[in-house]
């Protein structure tokens, strides 16, 4: 199981909220913000990272659907909305297409909830994650493309082969103890010069 997500939840009625809240709490979700309108959501927002917001329907100051849309560009949270069966089909409208945004027609038992729950839990992991291998290759070919132009230009100001290019760059990374790709950028910056 993944670590328990920070979670938001912002419901209208006082019992609902109490009910989800000690529900979470009972299962590893002590992390937990809860709120009744729709301004304190995005206050408590504002101040720590939510991974998922759950939210009720409707709130004496807005409806779930616009406080969902604020907390996804703004945070970037999950979303999981309480809907009324009667609104289940105009939620459903609005949410296709957000993979990020879920909704559950109420009433919803607690299983299901958690199970949505640690569904989108698992989700945000893999974005995370992918997010970060990104990142990765990102970094990875930026240093390779800082030795890449390292290499040519020993090959035009050194007349050196690609073989002996690569070769003075991997043996003057390893006798100064620096990585390749800094050792690139200084001999591209000396070469530059000249």
């Amino acid at each position: 199981m993944h670590t328990p997500a920070k979670v938001l939840i912002c419901i209208r009625n006082p019992d609902t909220l109490a009910q989800i809240k000690s529900l979470l709490a009972g299962h590893g979700y002590n992390e937990t913000l809860a709120c009744s309108t729709a301004s304190q959501a995005l206050r408590i927002a504002d101040t720590m990272d939510i991974d998922i917001a759950i939210l009720g329907w409707s709130f004496i100051d807005g409806n779930a659907l616009f406080l969902a849309h604020d907390l996804q560009q703004k945070w970037s949270c999950s979303v999981l909305i309480l809907v009324p069966e009667a609104q289940e089909s105009y939620a459903r409208q609005h949410t296709s297409g957000n993979e990020d945004m879920i909704c559950l027609t109420k009433p919803v038992r607690g299983s299901l909830l958690l199970q949505t729950l640690e569904m989108m839990n698992r989700y945000r992991s893999r974005v995370t994650a992918l997010q970060q291998d990104v990142v990765k290759l990102q970094k990875d070919l930026e240093r390779r493309s800082i030795a890449e132009k390292a290499k040519v230009l020993l090959m035009k100001k050194e007349n050196m082969t690609e073989a002996q290019a690569w070769k003075y760059l991997q043996k003057t990374s390893m006798n100064q103890g620096k990585p390749l790709a800094e050792v690139a950028k200084e001999i591209i910056d000396s070469l530059r010069g000249e």
